[in-house]
């Protein structure tokens, strides 16, 4: 996943609270070793280097998010695909054996526009799980989940910026039991329609709040469409 994850919370007991969010973070560091594509022997790197006709084992986590990656892959007729065009229906998984097999070389996956939502919901599930529930968890701040807010206040405040570093705010948003997503290609050309391999360069960021496309005239004249 390659980025920051940051826990804001409070609770009566700042020790136990550290405690939760510690664990927390070590269900984070455990979930990277299984879902980038940057370590070497991650289930996904595996799953990478996978020859026609050979398979690997994965664990749980990472099933779970090659399910709903397949899933939106065939809701958006392959305009969100995890293999960036190189093929995902080259390879058959079988969630009961936990098992995925290629039949063909060259697909590579990357779950980047998976993985960090997926690592603050199970971060989420523990800090719950210790009754730590009034929390805002962020990657990179790209995701973020809000669940309750501190005591006295009604959400946590959050805030849309517009691209290029100018500061300027596009729009203020209360969020309680809320999940953010935010997406664009201010530092590089990581955003690719797999279709034709080109990079996109329409737009320069997009935000999506509980399923729903965010759209601000600021950030549409910062980009090029």
């Amino acid at each position: 996943m390659a980025t920051q994850f940051e826990i804001r919370s409070t609770h009566p007991d700042e020790h136990f609270a550290r405690q939760a969010a510690r664990t927390a973070f070590e269900a984070v560091d455990s979930l990277e070793l299984q879902l980038s594509r940057f370590v070497e022997n991650s289930d996904i790197s595996r799953i990478n280097h996978l020859s026609a006709g050979e398979s690997t084992t994965v664990c749980l986590e990472t099933m779970e998010c090659l399910r709903v990656a397949r899933l939106m892959y065939m809701e958006t007729d392959g305009a969100f695909d995890i293999s960036l065009g190189t093929g995902l229906e080259m390879l058959a998984v079988a969630p009961s054996e936990f098992t995925v097999t290629a039949f063909a070389e060259g697909v590579r996956l990357d779950l980047g526009a998976i993985g960090k939502g997926y690592a603050i919901d199970r971060a989420a599930d523990v800090l719950e799980d210790w009754e730590v529930d009034q929390v805002l968890i962020d990657a990179g701040y790209s995701s973020v989940l809000a669940l309750e807010p501190p005591a006295g206040q009604e959400e946590w405040p959050l805030t849309l910026s517009e691209p290029g570093g100018t500061g300027a705010v596009l729009v203020r948003i209360a969020a309680r039991q809320r999940a953010l997503g935010a997406s664009g290609i201010r530092k590089d050309d990581h955003i690719v329609n797999p279709r034709d391999g080109a990079p996109v360069r329409s737009r320069q960021a997009a935000w999506v709040l509980e399923g729903e496309l965010l759209h601000f005239p600021a950030a549409e004249r910062a980009g090029s469409g």
